[in-house]
């Protein structure tokens, strides 16, 4: 992996989304309502994700629903994510998992996130919990070279105690993914079939079958 090689990376978002009052009409033409019943707060659960797709849609983020799975990362993606805290009636927030495309590092990869968030926010309130969570994965747009892997390996270990500084304090302990220092070697055979490496929770090479792969 050189150090001018393109990059590839992918992004999940994991939060508690609630309509904004002002909102809530729109959201009741797409089939939401008061969340009496279970049935009922599961009809909401659907309506967030369609609706979160639409208005990313309107504002040049196109976005699809994938009920299940991930998508093929083309496109933004809203998903239904089970591991997310399920809402309680009455309480309004709807866990929803959002995907990003493949993303390059040679693109303004960074304003297409920012412009997702600033849609987020103005159609609904953000709040997170324990059980939310935000992944990126990284990968070269080639294949890992030796020099490459070896900077990267270094990398990895230098800096673990500063990105260990950004996850919250709970994930520092984190089994899956572990710490880099503490992760199984693999050979340059094993990290090409990989393909992935995954920066999430302080990890910064953890290998991962999850492939973002070039468009």
């Amino acid at each position: 992996m050189d150090l001018d090689q393109t990059l590839l990376c992918g992004v999940e978002i994991e939060i508690l989304l609630k309509f904004k009052s002002d909102r809530l009409q729109l959201a009741k033409a797409h089939g939401y309502g008061e969340p009496e019943s279970l049935f009922e707060n599961n009809t909401n659960r659907k309506a967030v994700r369609h609706l979160l797709a639409r208005v990313l849609s309107d504002n040049e983020v196109e976005t699809t629903v994938e009920e299940h799975g991930k998508g093929q990362f083309s496109t933004w993606t809203v998903t239904d994510d089970p591991s997310i805290h399920m809402a309680f009636p009455h309480d309004g927030y709807y866990g929803v998992e959002i995907v990003s495309p493949t993303l390059k590092s040679n693109q303004n990869w960074q304003r297409d996130i920012e412009h997702v968030w600033e849609v987020l926010k103005e159609y609904f309130e953000v709040k997170c919990h324990t059980s939310c969570g935000t992944h990126v994965h990284v990968s070269p747009g080639g294949r890992f070279s030796l020099g490459g892997l070896k900077r990267a390996a270094k990398a990895a270990i230098l800096y673990e105690p500063a990105v260990r500084s950004l996850v919250l304090e709970r994930r520092r302990t984190s089994v899956d993914p572990s710490p880099a220092s503490q992760t199984q070697a693999y050979t340059l055979t094993e990290l090409n079939t990989r393909t992935t490496t995954t920066f999430s929770s302080g990890s910064t090479l953890t290998p991962t079958k999850r492939l973002y792969a070039a468009t």
